[in-house]
């Protein structure tokens, strides 16, 4: 990549990075985004799935067509001091990289629309909204804009991703085969006791010893009730009860997370859950109920993308498999429907210390965007694959 190319993009990357917008508040985002994919004649539309930009670039000669996805939200995360170009939305910050993603699709974008003759079929570039969840709940953003459309809209055949990994060093591509992220589900429990005195607990039903065995329970299931060679977890993160110091409270309410690496496993671990819960209840003769909300499916690698990138990356990078991750992508909205790829990024800072995702401290290197753009863009516009394709 040429130097004021490189200089276009990390000056774009740090725009995003200064004016950080929630999910479904992307509206400065999609909007700078349009704007380029405009100028490069790509053909731009825009609210989809609410904030989601999809840029279209059409080659000159017949082909399939492929998309890049990146995410645009930030995260409820205050940036400390020390960047020129720190966030100037107070409480809001890049703290995850999609500043960082968009930019290296922008770059794909661009370099792809300088050699739009070469390009056999459509190149398509998704910016999604809301990754990460927006304050209040509701649809994640990948389902929104499939919920709009996307694929049949857009005739989209097979999708790629790439996510910041600020524990591989620049240069370093991180791949996973199979299942690549968790599945993440979030558990609501009510353990429904009657109110006494501390002293007198024999007079009511204590719900904080029936909340306190279901934890424990809880935490066993993975390692009892699963493969232990088949990832799973059961996290009890929240737990409220009680208002006196000498109270036996009437309700002990409990929240919580549930991840898994296969369909299976995760089906399992909570009926497991329901039918603890009801057992524990039942033995105190207590009630209880538990809602389970079913948040991002497994996001799975297709088989046959991970080798087409595998053949076309090596060499132009330093290529590591990496173990799956125990966090959650709304990118298995779209793999699960049709063929998609997620890999990871080397981003470290060695000028900083280390710090993970999420943390306000987290530093990048920005001279990962131009190792991903020129890896990236000759492999979307050279590929080739059957008509057949693999799950997603």
């Amino acid at each position: 990549m040429k130097a004021e190319e490189r200089e276009y993009l990390i000056a774009f990357r740090r725009e995003l990075h200064a004016y950080p917008e929630l999910g479904r508040q992307e509206h400065r985002t999609s909007a700078r985004l349009a704007e380029e994919l405009e100028s490069l004649g790509l053909e731009v539309h825009r609210a989809v799935g609410g904030t989601g930009v999809v840029g279209i670039l059409s080659g000159v000669q017949p082909g399939r067509s492929w998309a890049y996805r990146a995410d645009m939200d930030a995260l409820p995360v205050c940036e400390p001091e020390g960047l020129a170009f720190r966030s100037q939305n107070p409480g809001v910050m890049h703290a995850c990289g999609h500043d960082v993603h968009c930019t290296i699709a922008l770059g794909i974008a661009r370099q792809a629309a300088l050699h739009r003759k070469n390009l056999r079929g459509r190149l398509l570039f998704v910016f999604q909204p809301n990754e990460e969840g927006a304050p209040g709940g509701g649809t994640g953003g990948a389902q929104a804009m499939v919920d709009d459309g996307l694929l049949e809209r857009f005739g989209i055949e097979a999708i790629f991703a790439m996510h910041c990994k600020p524990d591989l060093e620049v240069g370093e591509i991180g791949f996973t085969r199979g299942g690549a992220w968790a599945s993440c589900d979030h558990f609501y429990i009510d353990v429904v006791g009657q109110q006494t005195h501390g002293a007198y607990p024999h007079l009511g039903k204590d719900p904080i010893v029936a909340a306190a065995q279901l934890i424990d329970a809880l935490a066993q299931i993975p390692s009892r009730r699963v493969d232990a060679r088949k990832p799973a977890l059961i996290s009890t993160c929240m737990v409220h009860g009680g208002e006196a110091f000498n109270i036996l409270p009437e309700v002990v309410k409990l929240e919580g997370i549930v991840r898994a690496l296969d369909r299976d496993v995760r089906n399992r671990l909570n009926a497991a859950i329901e039918a603890t819960v009801k057992g524990i209840a039942t033995a105190h003769e207590l009630q209880a109920s538990v809602e389970i909300h079913p948040g991002a499916d497994v996001t799975v690698n297709d088989d046959a993308l991970m080798d087409a990138a595998l053949a076309h990356l090596r060499g132009s990078v330093k290529l590591i498999e990496t173990p799956p991750q125990m966090g959650a992508e709304d990118f298995s909205v779209f793999a699960a429907l049709i063929p998609g790829l997620y890999l990871q990024l080397g981003v470290r800072d060695r000028s900083r210390p280390y710090a993970p995702l999420h943390s306000p401290k987290l530093s990048i290197d920005e001279d990962c965007i131009p190792i991903a753009v020129d890896a990236m863009a000759p492999f979307l516009m050279d590929l080739e694959l059957s008509t057949e394709s693999t799950e997603g």
